[in-house]
Formats: structure tokens, C-alpha cells, sequence
């Protein structure tokens, strides 16, 4: 195992300091398609996703670092339809499905197991040693992986009577 020695002193304290490593990678497409059928009916569609892989590393070992992936899902659907000079229809309908997640770093060994260290969690990485004001190769503590979809439908109906709008 490296251990890097002190390359700085911090208020009178030998210590090591230096850069951590962060990656982005991010991905976007969309689709619209619009159409207006007749000047009464007009209808679009809307699809768009994106994809985004983060993770920043550690200042030492590639066991420390935080994930932080995200993905998005979305689509619209509306039509919009005049019956009359006084009476129109505006419909939409609507899905997304929103992916994030914060966590540590799922593509290491555990090494915990590896060191013969028992009763510690399944998730890979490195056991945490924490000593006030130091630390050494400790993964994040969790993965979270979180999805949600939302649902949207609407409709709604306009009625214009003399100067009354309903």
C-alpha cells in the first residue's frame, strides 16, 4: 500500500496536500415533431434524454471518491383542438422518469474482505479509518440509487359566451 509523505505544512503540521481527479461525462438528445393537421387542430411531441455519468476521485487512493450518475426520460404529448369560434380543447399528456444516485465507487474490490475484516457491508471498497483530522483510503458509506416516474395528463375545454370566458 502507498501512502504519500507530507509535500506541505498547514499551520505549523507536515501534511500531504494536492489535487483530486473529477470526471463528467454527459450525454443529451431530443426530438420534437410538429404538426398542424388543419387551422383547427394543431399537435406535438417533445422526447428528450440525457445521461450523466460524474465521479471525483480521491486525493489518494482510487477506493475514495464519490459517484454522483444521473439519467432523465421525457416525453410530452399535446393536441390542441378549436371546435368552434368560441369553444376550444387543449389535451396534454406527459412522462418522466428521473434517475439519480450519490455513492461510492462500485467499480473497486472489496477490500475490506480482502484484508479478512469481518461484519462489514457488501459494498465494495475499503474500510473507513478515521482519526480526528486524518483519514485513509475510506470509501463513501452508501450507494443510492434512486428512479421516479411522474405521470402527467391534462385536458382542459374553453367556452367563450358574450364576455364570459368558462
Amino acid at each position: 500500500t502507498y501512502t504519500a509523505t507530507p509535500n506541505n505544512v498547514i499551520d505549523g503540521v507536515p501534511q500531504y496536500s494536492g489535487l483530486s481527479s473529477a470526471m463528467i461525462d454527459e450525454d443529451q438528445y431530443g426530438l420534437r415533431i410538429d404538426w398542424e393537421k388543419s387551422a383547427m387542430t394543431t399537435v406535438y411531441g417533445r422526447y428528450t434524454h440525457s445521461k450523466r455519468n460524474a465521479f471525483n476521485g480521491g486525493l489518494i487512493s482510487e477506493l475514495q471518491g464519490e459517484r454522483t450518475p444521473s439519467s432523465t426520460h421525457s416525453a410530452v404529448f399535446h393536441w390542441n383542438q378549436v371546435l368552434s369560434p368560441t369553444k376550444i380543447n387543449d389535451f396534454s399528456l406527459s412522462y418522466g422518469r428521473l434517475k439519480w444516485g450519490i455513492g461510492r465507487p462500485t467499480n473497486v474490490p472489496d477490500v475490506s474482505r480482502e484484508m479478512g475484516f469481518a461484519n462489514t457491508s457488501n459494498l465494495t471498497g475499503g474500510p473507513g479509518v478515521s482519526v480526528p483530522d486524518f483519514s485513509i483510503g475510506a470509501s463513501g458509506l452508501f450507494v443510492w440509487d434512486p428512479t421516479q416516474n411522474t405521470y402527467g395528463l391534462k385536458d382542459d375545454f374553453g367556452w367563450s359566451k358574450g364576455k364570459h370566458n368558462f
